[in-house]
């Protein structure tokens, strides 16, 4: 069941064997002990690649189940000491949320749990995948692109600002929905499956234009761009003021109504259990609430 997973996900002989550390040859006969075992190719070849059947298909999220059920089960000890522990958590998070939340909580980290490592993975479509497929550990998200089929806890809530150079010619303490309206914009793009940002769709719900003229991709290179410019910027309160100490940058109001950004946690339904997932897990939402 595990090559089978394996070769599900990696649609691959040679990668599967690769990620079993496992020969080539042995993973094809794990393959071909597979087919005989469900009178069934499972995996065949398209082009470069092999796609799953039907019964495949049928097959593949129930085995995940399984793996994730047995995993959650015996992989990790029922006790967890921060102290002692050497395991590596796999978070999603957005930069924004690295730098406000992630950053502080990981000094705080490596004096309390000086073995526990971090990998910190940038929102995308594959990291919510492998999430569902339970290879991460949390994702940080706001609450308006949850999983709900996933338990979610509530973590904090920014306000949008925007931002201009601080010597920007036309704007002074305030500006106006005209003003707004014809001045160039920086934004960002998270991943290539959403363009835009949670802002850009905020916009778009109450059709509110804007002229983009430069796209980064991270919401820290935002306040960069403007600086020295006539450009704005919507940025997450807490980011923009932490900007705002370091660059010539400025904070002003919009000139209409967003709702509040809460950003959420999120954890996969088959980790209930984990004792170092659920202690992680009350030591973020701590470091929350400090914010």
């Amino acid at each position: 069941m595990v090559a089978f997973d394996t070769l599900a996900e990696h649609r691959s002989v040679s990668l599967a064997a690769e990620a079993m550390h496992l020969s080539q040859s042995a993973m094809s006969a794990a393959l071909a002990r597979l087919r005989a075992y469900f009178d069934d190719e499972l995996l065949v070849p398209r082009g470069r690649t092999l796609v799953l059947t039907p019964r495949a298909e049928q097959l593949a999220p129930e085995v995940r189940d399984t793996l994730l059920r047995i995993h959650a089960t015996i992989a990790h000890p029922a006790a967890f000491d921060p102290i002692e522990t050497k395991r590596e958590f796999t978070i999603v998070a957005s930069d924004y949320v690295q730098a406000v939340l992630l950053e502080p909580f990981m000094r705080k980290a490596a004096h309390h749990a000086p073995g526990m490592r971090f990998r910190i993975l940038p929102i995308s479509q594959q990291g919510i995948d492998e999430f569902k497929r339970g290879v991460i550990d949390l994702i940080i998200v706001a609450d308006s692109v949850i999983l709900p089929e996933h338990p979610s806890q509530k973590l904090f809530e920014d306000e949008a600002k925007l931002i201009c150079s601080a010597d920007h010619p036309t704007i002074g303490d305030d500006i106006s929905m005209e003003q707004f309206g014809t001045v160039g914009h920086v934004t960002t793009s998270l991943h290539h499956h959403r363009p835009g940002s949670l802002f850009d769709l905020m916009l778009l719900e109450r059709s509110i234009a804007r002229r983009i003229e430069v796209q980064v991709p991270a919401f820290s290179m935002m306040a960069g761009a403007v600086v020295g410019t006539e450009r704005v910027a919507i940025l997450h309160g807490r980011l923009a003021t932490s900007y705002a100490r370091i660059l010539p940058i400025k904070l002003l109001s919009l000139p209409f109504a967003l709702p509040p950004i809460r950003e959420v946690i999120q954890w996969h339904a088959l980790r209930q259990r984990d004792r170092g997932s659920q202690w992680l897990l009350e030591a973020l939402t701590s470091e929350a609430a400090a914010l």
